[in-house]
């Protein structure tokens, strides 16, 4: 049975289409980072939660998925507002619930909190300002793409110029 060689054509495509999704990635990771770095400068209100529960999903495999929904309202300047952003950055999941309801322990329904918002865009708001992994996770999901897609893009130039040296040496 002959081995069938991969076409380096679909390899340098493929590796270009990780490159730009990961910039795209990289470059809205950053922007959360940044903005959770802004986060502890942010000035402060008191707040009040008003839900905290678990929330159970199933993913795409059918498995149970669990994470922490704590919705709380503040007022900026005598507006009412409300949110459920704990800190930013992506929402997790986790098949163990133990951290969804580590979460709604350390934040019960009824609990006076701190809350944190953007002055620029007072709906925006925190209870845990600073950078946190949730904070990160886009940027280092962008960096993995980036250096997946130069591996596969770049292999197959690399390998060109070995062989055109190769065979330059053995002509000489």
């Amino acid at each position: 049975m002959a081995v069938r060689r991969a076409n380096p054509v679909v390899a340098v495509v493929l590796g270009a289409v990780l490159i730009i999704g990961g910039y795209f990635a990289l470059k809205y990771g950053q922007k959360s980072i940044d903005l959770a770095k802004a986060s502890v400068e942010w000035p402060s209100v008191p707040g009040k939660v008003e839900r905290s529960e678990v929330v159970r999903s199933r993913d795409s495999d059918g498995d149970t998925m669990y994470r922490a929904e704590i919705i709380y309202r503040y007022a900026v300047n005598g507006e009412p507002l409300e949110s459920d952003q704990r800190r930013i950055g992506a929402t997790t999941s986790s098949s163990s619930s133990k951290g969804a309801y580590k979460v709604t322990r350390a934040y019960p329904e009824g609990k006076d909190v701190t809350v944190y918002y953007n002055p620029a865009a007072p709906e925006e708001a925190v209870l845990e300002p600073g950078v946190f992994l949730e904070s990160k996770i886009l940027w280092y999901v962008g960096i993995i793409f980036m250096v997946l897609g130069l591996l596969l893009a770049g292999w197959p130039v690399v390998k060109l110029v070995l062989i055109s040296g190769l065979l330059a040496a053995k002509r000489a």
